[in-house]
């Protein structure tokens, strides 16, 4: 885990986000415990809806139960973590930043959608509105050539 890097204009992307007041939300279908740990090492304090990876010592052996507290039974991807579900829990009109099939349900909702990898296959596929993006820096870039403020708040996918 402690290997692991994130795309460093990320950082650049956090930062601005706190300046202009944006609240930024993680969502994704990983573990909660790999992404914090990620995250602590770059000094990103952020919400994290993910699913929890719980361990436990028990007779000298290791145990893991994976936990769904934000799964809904009539999530339309069936993910852990019922991305749309969390997202209405913070506002109408959002930005949304993904990159896989957890993120296709989520992405027809967003008021504006980056999209990278397969989901924007599946934007393509779908006639779903979206800018590619292959880094944070050029989400950057496009915040600075158009007006995002009609949108509440970032969210982001992780996976």
């Amino acid at each position: 885990i402690n290997s692991i890097q994130i795309d460093e204009s990320f950082i650049d992307f956090y930062e601005i986000a706190k300046e202009k007041n944006k609240k930024i939300i993680i969502l994704s279908d990983g573990f909660d415990i790999f992404i914090k740990t990620v995250l602590k090492k770059y000094g990103v304090n952020v919400p994290i809806w993910a699913n929890t990876l719980e361990i436990k010592e028990e007779n000298g052996y290791l145990k893991f139960k994976n936990l769904h507290p934000n799964y809904k039974q009539n999530c339309k991807i069936g993910s852990g973590c019922c991305k749309c579900g969390v997202a209405r829990k913070y506002a109408k009109d959002y930005i949304y930043i993904g990159d896989g099939l957890s993120d296709r349900c989520i992405a027809k909702h967003a008021s504006l959608l980056f999209a990278k990898n397969s989901l924007e296959i599946f934007c393509k596929k779908e006639n779903v509105s979206y800018f590619p993006y292959k880094t944070f820096q050029d989400i950057i870039n496009a915040a600075n050539k158009e007006n995002f403020n009609a949108a509440n708040g970032v969210s982001i996918n992780n996976g």
